[in-house]
């Protein structure tokens, strides 16, 4: 999984793998920049930002960090005395990671914008629809009045709820003058930029937290890449397709004695 990421050329790519001791999670891209510029700096002691803890299947090892009770992790950038983008908000770009929610109050996912009111940039509220507190719904906001809302409901009628403890796959894109939502790799909707630009400088991460304010949020995460170009679908379902776990079964009968057999999955 790693080696696919980084011969996809991202911007900024963190897998969360450090030990508690460090102070920060490192960037694993080595650009133009110092990477420490980049990494990002938690808030919260041991009980609140949990590192090291297993990644999902199909993705080995200690790769992934569980934050709670009003833990947050986050970075400003400064290159030369002036705060850095994360990406490139006029132009393409892909923000991916692995996640999962729970509870069931309103808090921030994943927020990349400026420090301006009002809000400019993007913000992945969980538990939330049309800006108030909405359990199991996501909110992903350009501004405070446009934003995508997930579905309420799945085809057969079911409450669709986001905060079931369940890993998924999150992506952001900006393809032409819309940003997109994808989930697992399912389109989940778009909306069109009118200004044509989030804003000049997104220079403040934001995870399970957002300041100021108090819209914190528990879970997982994992694996946050950021790109200046726009994935593929085809590259979102390679990606999604970590999470598929496949189960096998079957019987096998065999008659008669001295069998040798070869059995492939």
């Amino acid at each position: 999984y790693e080696t696919m990421i980084i011969r996809s050329y991202p911007r900024r790519y963190y897998k969360f793998d450090e030990n508690y001791s460090d102070i920060s999670f490192k960037d694993y891209i080595q650009i133009e920049y110092n990477p420490t510029q980049y990494n990002i700096n938690y808030i919260g002691n041991s009980s609140q930002i949990q590192k090291k803890k297993p990644g999902i299947h199909g993705i080995y090892g200690n790769s992934s960090v569980y934050v709670r009770d009003s833990g947050m992790l986050y970075c400003k950038p400064v290159i030369n005395g002036s705060l850095s983008s994360f990406y490139n908000p006029s132009g393409s770009f892909t923000i991916e990671f692995f996640a999962s929610i729970e509870g069931s109050e309103k808090g921030v996912l994943l927020s990349i914008q400026d420090d301006v009111h009002p809000f400019r940039g993007l913000c992945l509220y969980v538990n939330t629809r049309n800006n108030i507190q909405k359990s199991g719904s996501l909110q992903l906001s350009i501004s405070e009045t446009e934003y995508i809302l997930t579905p309420e409901k799945d085809i057969r009628n079911n409450d669709i709820m986001y905060n079931d403890q369940v890993m998924r796959h999150y992506l952001i894109r900006r393809v032409n003058n819309f940003i997109e939502l994808w989930i697992n790799a399912v389109f989940i909707a778009k909306i069109y930029m009118p200004s044509g630009n989030l804003t000049s400088r997104t220079s403040s991460l934001y995870m399970f937290g957002l300041m100021p304010g108090h819209l914190n949020a528990s879970g997982y995460i994992q694996h946050l890449v950021i790109y200046d170009r726009a994935l593929s679908q085809h590259e979102i379902e390679m990606r999604a397709a970590y999470l598929i776990r496949y189960e096998i079964a079957g019987r096998i009968t065999v008659q008669g004695i001295g069998q040798r057999l070869l059995i492939r999955i």
